[in-house]
């Protein structure tokens, strides 16, 4: 699979992702944008430049400072994350026996830790039908790709606005444009990139408040 085409789930992305689950903490506790996007960033070019150490470690120092758990626990969600990013990658279809039961996991996971109200399968459906969609024609541009990742923050925060939809849109984009190589070369424009994160970010908290 050429690697550009594969988005870094948080998340993390992504989730590449970034992401992607790991994004969305379920008590009105709201990341500070711009440490998001930065982090983000961060992962993705980590992802791309085959560091996993690095990739691991930011995604641990996210789970951990931006959404307050715990070290095992930050540790216990990423690895789920990480696991269905990796059975994702290895297959083109399947999705439901290889890639979903590591995504209700960490799904589960981040539910119990903060006393989230949405199904857990639920929302790793949905989590995993915006994965899909960056690989399936037709559905691979920003604006179906932006819809599909609202629909998961419709799941998890329980409401739907403009500003929502506008951040699934964002993030999106700046998928997007790594995957086109950006605008400063093969490496993508990491800039613009995390200047539309950062624009994502700060639409969804101003959606979810």
């Amino acid at each position: 699979m050429r690697r550009g085409r594969l988005y870094l789930q948080l998340l993390i992305v992504g989730l590449c992702i970034l992401g992607a689950g790991w994004y969305f903490y379920p008590r009105r506790f709201l990341p500070d944008p711009r440490a998001l996007a930065e982090a983000e960033t961060r992962m993705w070019q980590a992802y791309y430049g085959d560091d996993p150490k690095l990739l691991a470690t930011e995604l641990v120092s996210v789970l951990r400072e931006q959404y307050g758990l715990s070290y095992l626990r930050a540790a216990q969600i990423g690895s789920d994350l990480l696991d269905a990013t990796l059975a994702f990658q290895r297959n083109r279809d399947n999705y439901e026996e290889a890639v979903l039961p590591h995504l209700e996991r960490a799904y589960g996971r981040l539910r119990s830790a903060h006393g989230g109200s949405w199904d857990a399968g639920e929302a790793a459906r949905a989590e995993l039908d915006w994965w899909a969609a960056r690989r399936t024609p037709g559905r691979d541009n920003p604006e179906e790709v932006g819809r599909a990742i609202a629909r998961l923050y419709a799941i998890l925060y329980g409401k739907s606005n403009a500003r929502i939809q506008e951040a699934g849109y964002l993030r999106a984009r700046a998928a997007n444009l790594r995957d086109r190589g950006g605008l400063a070369g093969p490496d993508g424009d990491w800039s613009e990139i995390q200047r539309l994160l950062e624009q994502s970010y700060t639409a969804l908290v101003d959606g979810v408040r």
